[in-house]
């Protein structure tokens, strides 16, 4: 599994990698892309990709 996180305006805030890091930074939210492959590339194999968003609520 490989996540990314983006902005809602569409910047990459965390370049794919195996491990989901959600940004620190003060937003709203972000949108993060999960890709799961199942079997193996070198052989028959299927990639999905999963959408989800991250809302923030962040009272002061």
């Amino acid at each position: 599994m490989l996540y990314t996180v983006y902005s809602y305006d569409g910047k990459v805030l965390s370049k794919e990698s195996k491990k989901l890091e959600l940004p620190k930074e003060d937003i709203d939210g972000c949108l993060v892309k999960i890709k799961i492959t199942w079997g193996k590339k070198d052989n028959s194999y299927l990639e999905e990709d999963y959408w989800f968003a991250a809302m923030y609520n962040m009272e002061r």
